[in-house]
């Protein structure tokens, strides 16, 4: 487990991809705050949004061990941000084939296909939150991936 509640940061491991989603959570969460972090100061609300990590391993599809759900899985962090929500498609349909494709899902895990698209995934599974914060009104991308359902409570 990484050391982020001495005030020191892990150096960061030689590679990031031979290492599980939770343990890449944790080194990610030494910045963007882990889930111990977050539920142990009860961070709670929208403003929890900010917190990345906490907010990926409450997807109900986060798999400590499944790469394909941990932070470098859709997001390299020697490169900027990619803010075009087509960009993650792939890494989306990964898991998520669509209706027809022919593509393969793992057996175990068969995630659903999505009716509504096949395309701008997060648009609407990762919706975009405004936060007032003491710099002002900022948009966080919540990292929960879930169906925002029209009407729901902001999951915390």
């Amino acid at each position: 487990m990484l050391d982020t509640y001495q005030g020191f940061f892990d150096p960061a491991p030689r590679s990031l991809k031979k290492l599980s989603s939770e343990v890449i959570s944790d080194f990610c969460g030494q910045c963007h705050r882990t889930w111990e972090t977050v539920v142990r100061k009860g961070m709670s609300g929208v403003s929890n949004v900010r917190f990345q990590p906490y907010r990926l391993e409450n997807s109900k599809c986060f798999d400590g061990a499944d790469h394909r759900t941990s932070c470098i899985a859709c997001h390299d962090p020697h490169t900027d941000v990619a803010r075009d929500a087509s960009s993650y498609d792939r890494t989306c349909l990964a898991c998520h084939a669509t209706k027809g494709s022919g593509q393969s899902v793992l057996e175990q895990s068969k995630p659903k296909s999505c009716p509504v698209a096949n395309a701008k995934c997060t648009s609407c599974h990762m919706p975009r939150v405004e936060v007032n914060t003491p710099a002002g009104l900022i948009t966080f991308t919540d990292h929960t991936i879930r169906r925002g359902l029209q009407g729901e409570p902001y999951p915390n």
